[in-house]
This record gives structure tokens, C-alpha cells and sequence, in this order.
């Protein structure tokens, strides 16, 4: 540490210094005693400068700092505010410009002057001038966010009150009472709005499967949360887009309790299906939008029918027939045309209802060209799935009405020169954006030469290719699969007619592994009418999602492998700035995954549920979207609890909305004294080194002058 200025240290110094001096000059004393006089004094001073640094010697200063008394005043800006019963908006603004204008009057009647220092806050903490300029608009309220204010004082401030303004509704940050429990300077609370109990009917959650079997009964437990006193009986009801299932009538609940209310029904349906659970409303009910509860399940066929058109008997039935053959769930109607007859009868075709409809060497030339517009119609009517693979009886002239159910044609101005014994190489088609089905594990480049059907023009925005044949002046697909938006038409195409040499004549134990990897998935997305690669989610709660709720994503995977779920798994969320959300997906204790998000952004979201390093594109995501709604009107009353308890704690006074203007006498200040103290060391004075500097110049002139060493 280094030394205090001690009178002995000065003494010391002036006497050894004056000494020196002295012996220095003193011959010149003789010759020129005004010389001696100015040299003697700036060699004095020099080694004094010298000395004090040397023995770096330091001096204390001590000061008193008188510091102004602070109050910080916080009014809630958020619109919830402004929705109390017999608050309107523009009393709510005077309201608090009065007690600003209390507190700064108040201030006169004291001997010293304290400061008064006012913010808003909602989303956001603003420093403010006056409460007249507030809006009373902002959509959420971040109570604990004023917290981090409190330390932005200046050493000359003490904050000695903090008073808030608010209902007390916290919909943003952490939970008020946690984060104001460390908090040692007095809060002082006043509440907007009137102690009313809030009464809601609320529809916590609906406890219901993903998926289910078609046929198979379905249980759904439905929890509704009451608050408040409701003394009246509750009608409850479950509906689907085309029927009331059930309703039940439960007497009310008490306070703060939650009662569980039951249906079975069975799952008739197949596919995707939306479901609603309505609560009836109650007396003095505030927000009514948690009394509706919407949600959606995937109902899975037990058997899906697939019809095969044989116009002619070729290698190329025998492979469909094996892929199709090595999915249980597929029940198979296969219809051959002979010259005359079909092996089973054709009315049985156009009565029943096919999942999938395939087109095996169909057209011939005995095929009527009615029969395109009945098949047309018939998909129309059945939301059924078309696949086409040509052979060599498939007639030209009449496939063209066929092409056009699938939006595709044969381009006649390329020369074609296309038969069984042109073969060309295979190339994938790397860009998947409008790939309805990424299958990454197959390696297209891989597989053998073949020669194409036809060349083909077709719609690149509702069909892909996921390869083509090499034939160097164009790409011409050997696959199509696609889907139309706007009447969910799923379709494949084959442009081969020799695919059957690929898995019997070609045979390799690769490309059989392939082609099966490749047909089993194709045949399983044409006949699904939802949950896609055995994945059945949906989001929680759907019936209004709005900015700054959470939304949960739960679900379930069906025949995929353990090793495969030990994987991570996302939750994708494209918003709608583009920016990406990766939230986890976590199996949890019932043996549902789940993944939770906050929603920060309004409109629509596009989603994935993605194993890591899994190809996707828009084509194959989900959607939701989320409205600007405001989150803070749905609890719109004063929650004088929360108020209570940060006061207490803090040991500060809640004040109702009635009391407001007696904060001015509550609140009290003292003036706060704080000794100031710091140790100045000469050897770290700029000026003492400069004044040196200036001394030795001095001298050394004097000393030239008067022709001296």
C-alpha cells in the first residue's frame, strides 16, 4: 500500500533538498548572487519533485455526499388496463397524471428536494415525461421487466420508493412474485380496477388420442377449470364437422377446482378429422374464447382398397403384384381385360370405392374412350389416388384423355426414338423444394440403364421428378409424383414400360432393396389420407392461437423403429420473417412426445417434425397461424393478490384504485449522507511529471547562459 503524507516525510525533504542545493551552487555564489538565487530555487524544486515521487508519497481526501432521494413511479401502459368496469381510458390517463402531479407537489413540503422519475410498461419499459403522452395500447404486459430499471440511478440518487400502477396481469417474463422477493426498496402498489372475482369457464385440456383405428372406440377426457362463484349447471358438448357426438350437463364447480368430463365415441371417419369441445358460457364470464376447444385425430383404415386395371397381362403386373403383396393392410381387386371379358366383372370396379386406383398396361385399343371421363369422375367423387404404369399394349391414341386426368402429355416435337432396346443412364434430381416424398436413402445414379415409355411434358408446380434419364438433350422423367392443392389428387407415373427388367432380369440384391424402399413408400403416401411417414401430431389447443401463448405440439410415431426415435427430433417452425425455431421433441411420462412454443410473431407458421439431418421442403410441412388477438383481454380483472404479496414482502402498502391519491402521505423520504473517500498518489500526477519536465528545461537554459555545465 502505498505511504501517507507524513509531516516528518515533508520536513525531511525540504532539508535534504535545500542542502543539496546549496552544495551545488555555491560557488556561484561568489561570481553572481542573482543567478544563484533563480538556479537555487529551480534546482530546490526538482529534487523535491523527485523525492515525492521516489517515495511515492500519497494523500487522503475525504468528502461528504449528500444524495437526492429518488421515487420511481411505473404506470401499466397495457391494454388490459384500460377494460376494468368504470375505468375508461381517458380517466385511466388522468387519473394518473394526478398522482404524478400529487408527488411532485408533495415534494415542496420537504427541506430537501427529492427527484420523481416516471416510465410506462408494457411489452417494454419507456422512460416518460408526462402520463398524458401514454397510449394505454400495448398488447402484453412484462411486469418483471421493470425490475431491471431499478439499479439506473446515478451516485448522486438514492431510490428510496418504487410505486406501481397496474391490474397486476403479468402474460410476458418471468412470475412476478419470484423475481420482487429480492427486492429490498419499499413497493408501493396501487391496483387498477375493482377487487371483482373473476368468473371463466376454462377448457384446460382435452386428453384424447393422435390416432386411432377406424371402427375402434375412441375415449376423450375432458378437464374444465372453474373460477370463481358459478352457481348455474354446464352443458358440454363434443361435435365434428358434420355431427354432434355427445353433450353432458355437470353441476359447477368450486373455486379454483377442475372437474374431468367423459366421452366414447367411435372412430368412423377415415383420415384427418376435426373435432370440437364446447363449453356453455356462465353469468358476469368475461372471456369466453378458453369455452371452446378445438382438436384433431388421425383415423387410420384397417384395410385400404386398391384397384388394378389390366388392360393386357405383362412382366410388369407380376412386380406390382409383389410390391403390393408385402403390405398386409392392402386389400387388392385386380381387374384383367381379356379380348372380350374381364376376369372379374367391371361393374363391381365402378360400384365400389378404391383408396388407389392403378393403371397396369391401360389403355389397349379395346378400351372405349368413355372411359376416361367415368374414371375422371369416379376419382373425383372418391378422393382416390391415381397411378400409372404403361406397357407395350398401352394405346397412343386413346391414352391422351388418360394423361390429362394426371395434367400431363407427350411431347410429339421431340423425335422419339424411345423403344425396348434404347436404354439410357439414371440422374437424380437433387432439388427436392417441390418434392412431395424425400426418400433420402435411395441412390438413383446407382441403378442400371432403361429405356423410356414417351418423353413427357408436365407441370413442374404439381409434380416432381425424382429422376430422369440421361438422354442429353433433355431430362426426361422416369418417375412423377405429385399432388394437386386444390382437390388433394395424389398421382404417380412410371415412364417405362420395361420396369419388371430392373428387379427380375437386372436382379441385384441393391437395387431390389431399392425399388422395394422406393414402392413400399410411394404406395403408402398414395393410399394415406393424413399422417404421412407414420407420424400423428397435432398442435394443442387450435381454436384461436395468439401472440405470446404457448402452443404445444403432442403425438405419437407408428411403426418406426426404437433405434431411429434415439435420434434427436425436431420441432421445425418457419415464422413468418423466415426466421427458424428448432424446439426439442421430449417423450414424456404417458408415453406422448411433446414440444412447447411461445408465439412471438403474427400470421401463418409453416412446420416440420424432422429427424436430425432429414430432408424437407414446403410441400410436406404443416401450418398454423396466429392472430394479432390480444392475449391480455382474455384475464381482463384485477389481480390483487399478486399486488399484496410484492407490497408486504417489500415492505411497502398495496392501495386500492379508490385510495389512489393517498400515496403522496404514505410514502416517506430521508436524506442519505455517504463519506467519500480517495487516495491521491503523486507519483500517478501527470502535472507534478510535466512541472518537472519544466524546471530541468529552465535550468538548463540559466545555466548555458551564464556559461555553466
Amino acid at each position: 500500500m502505498s505511504p501517507i503524507l507524513n509531516p516528518w516525510y515533508l520536513f525531511f525533504i525540504l532539508i535534504f533538498t535545500s542542502i543539496v542545493t546549496f552544495i551545488s551552487y555555491k560557488p556561484l555564489l561568489t561570481r553572481s548572487k542573482r543567478y544563484f538565487t533563480f538556479l537555487f530555487i529551480f534546482r530546490f524544486f526538482s529534487i523535491s519533485i523527485i523525492l515525492f515521487l521516489l517515495l511515492n508519497v500519497s494523500i487522503f481526501r475525504t468528502k461528504i455526499l449528500v444524495k437526492t432521494p429518488l421515487t420511481k413511479v411505473y404506470f401499466d401502459n397495457s391494454v388490459s388496463a384500460q377494460y376494468h368496469q368504470s375505468i375508461s381510458k381517458e380517466s385511466l390517463i388522468n387519473s394518473y397524471n394526478d398522482i404524478l402531479s400529487s408527488l411532485n407537489f408533495n415534494d415542496k413540503n420537504f427541506k430537501f428536494n427529492p427527484q420523481i422519475k416516471s416510465y410506462s410498461f408494457g411489452e417494454r419499459v419507456n422512460l416518460i415525461d408526462s402520463p398524458l403522452d401514454m397510449k394505454i395500447n400495448e398488447s402484453s404486459t412484462n411486469f418483471s421487466s421493470i425490475i431491471s430499471t431499478f439499479d439506473e440511478n446515478s451516485v448522486y440518487e438514492d431510490l428510496q420508493n418504487i410505486i406501481i400502477l397496474t391490474d397486476g396481469q403479468s402474460t410476458l417474463g418471468d412470475d412476478p412474485i419470484i423475481s420482487f422477493k429480492n427486492i429490498n426498496t419499499p413497493i408501493y402498489t396501487i391496483g387498477i380496477g375493482e377487487n371483482y372475482k373473476l368468473v371463466d369457464l376454462k377448457i384446460n385440456e382435452v386428453n384424447v388420442p393422435t390416432y386411432a383405428i377406424e371402427g375402434d372406440p375412441v375415449n376423450a377426457e375432458v378437464m374444465i377449470n372453474f373460477k370463481g362463484e358459478i352457481n348455474q349447471r354446464i352443458n358440454v358438448s363434443l361435435e365434428n364437422s358434420k355431427e354432434l357426438i355427445g353433450t353432458q350437463i355437470i353441476s359447477s364447480g368450486r373455486d379454483g377446482s377442475n372437474k374431468i368430463v367423459r366421452f366414447q365415441f367411435n372412430a368412423t371417419q377415415s383420415g384427418l378429422n376435426e373435432y370440437l369441445v364446447k363449453v356453455s358460457t356462465v353469468r358476469d364470464e368475461i372471456n369466453i374464447d378458453n369455452n371452446n376447444y378445438k382438436f384433431n385425430m388421425n383415423i387410420i383404415k384397417k384395410k385400404f382398397k386398391i384397384a388394378i386395371l389390366t388392360g393386357s397381362a405383362s412382366f410388369n403386373t407380376r412386380l406390382i403384384k409383389l410390391l403390393l403383396s408385402e403390405e398386409s393392410k392392402y386389400s387388392i381387386d385386380h381387374y384383367v381385360k381379356t379380348s372380350e371379358f374381364w376376369n372379374n366383372p367391371i361393374s363391381n370396379f365402378w360400384k365400389k370405392k378404391y383408396d388407389l386406383i392403378i393403371l397396369d398396361n391401360f389403355p389397349t385399343s379395346s378400351i372405349s374412350e368413355r372411359w376416361s371421363s367415368d374414371l375422371d369422375r369416379k376419382i373425383n367423387n372418391e378422393n382416390s389416388s391415381l397411378a400409372f404404369f404403361p406397357g407395350n399394349n398401352t394405346n397412343n391414341k386413346n391414352l391422351k384423355s388418360f394423361l390429362e386426368i394426371l395434367d400431363l402429355e407427350i411431347d410429339n416435337s421431340i423425335s422419339s426414338t424411345n423403344n425396348d432396346s434404347t436404354r439410357f443412364s439414371i440422374v437424380a434430381n437433387n432439388n427436392n423444394n417441390n418434392n412431395p416424398l424425400i426418400i433420402s436413402q435411395i441412390k438413383w445414379e446407382l441403378m442400371p440403364s432403361i429405356s423410356p415409355k414417351f418423353n413427357l411434358n408436365y407441370n413442374q408446380n404439381s409434380m416432381f421428378a425424382p429422376a430422369f434419364f440421361d438422354q442429353q438433350y433433355l431430362l426426361n422423367p422416369i418417375f412423377l409424383i405429385g399432388k394437386d392443392s386444390n382437390k388433394d389428387f395424389k398421382k404417380f407415373i412410371v415412364n417405362s414400360s420395361n420396369l419388371w427388367a430392373l428387379y427380375f432380369k437386372d436382379y441385384d440384391e441393391f437395387l431390389k432393396n431399392n425399388l422395394d424402399l422406393y414402392f413400399k413408400e410411394v404406395f403408402k403416401w398414395l393410399v394415406s389420407t393424413g399422417g404421412e411417414d407414420n407420424r400423428y401430431f397435432r398442435l394443442s389447443n387450435q381454436t384461436s392461437i395468439q401472440i405470446g401463448e404457448e402452443i404445444i405440439l403432442e403425438g405419437n410415431f407408428l411403426d418406426i423403429s426404437e433405434e431411429i426415435l434415439k435420434n434427436n427430433i425436431w420441432w421445425r417452425i418457419l415464422l413468418p420473417s423466415n426466421k427458424v425455431r428448432l424446439v426439442p421433441l421430449i417423450k414424456e411420462e404417458d408415453d406422448v412426445w411433446r414440444a412447447r412454443f411461445i408465439t412471438t410473431e403474427k400470421g401463418q407458421h409453416n412446420y416440420w417434425i424432422v429427424f436430425e439431418n432429414e430432408e424437407y421442403n414446403l410441400l410436406n410441412s404443416f401450418t398454423f397461424n396466429v392472430n394479432e388477438g390480444l392475449l391480455e383481454l382474455k384475464n381482463v380483472f384485477l389481480n390483487q393478490e399478486i399486488l399484496q404479496n410484492i407490497s408486504n414482502k417489500s415492505n411497502g402498502v398495496y392501495l386500492p384504485w379508490k385510495d389512489r391519491n393517498k400515496i403522496s402521505d404514505i410514502i416517506n423520504y430521508s436524506v442519505k449522507e455517504e463519506n467519500l473517500s480517495n487516495m491521491i498518489s503523486f507519483s500517478h500526477l501527470k502535472e507534478l511529471l510535466f512541472l518537472l519536465l519544466v524546471l530541468l528545461t529552465v535550468e538548463w537554459v540559466l545555466r548555458r547562459k551564464i556559461g555553466l555545465q
